[in-house]
């Protein structure tokens, strides 16, 4: 009896974990970035993204993040009415088919609370330390690109 309550519980504890992962899986697939960054006026820099991207599964909205202001965005060269990364429109596009979402944004480079890691503007040369030892995940390059 006890080993059967104990592959029970095991079996629906596997089952949840599951389900919970098919939960939080990503819904977006990013195939390729395109970056174009102007540094030469040092901050505030101004940039463009073109990011290929599709859909593994049915959306009406997608989210980016981004440690910047994003100007204005378009998808496959026509612009969009927000420039909100936090809801994109993508309904209407389908599950698998690749599609190009553009970004103009510009930025003034982030920097780690600890000060080290992060895209730093010195007077003669800027740098980026995509490494950051007070922020989760640890890996703080992609504060450049949405």
């Amino acid at each position: 009896m006890r080993t059967r309550i104990l592959t029970m519980m095991l079996t629906m504890l596997i089952v949840s974990a599951q389900y919970a992962m098919a939960q939080t899986a990503d819904s977006v697939d990013v195939i390729d970035y395109d970056l174009t960054l102007d540094l030469s006026e040092g901050a505030p820099y101004h940039a463009m993204a073109a990011l290929t991207v599709q859909l593994e599964r049915p959306l009406s909205t997608m989210a980016l993040q981004l440690e910047g202001i994003v100007d204005s965005m378009a998808i496959d060269g026509n612009m969009l009415a927000t420039n909100n990364l936090e809801q994109i429109p993508v309904g209407g596009i389908a599950v698998g088919q690749p599609f190009v979402l553009t970004v103009w944004y510009r930025g003034t480079g982030h920097v780690e609370s600890y000060g080290w890691g992060g895209f730093h503007f010195d007077r003669d040369m800027s740098y980026n330390l995509g490494v950051a030892f007070n922020e989760d995940p640890h890996v703080i390059g992609r504060a450049m690109f949405p």
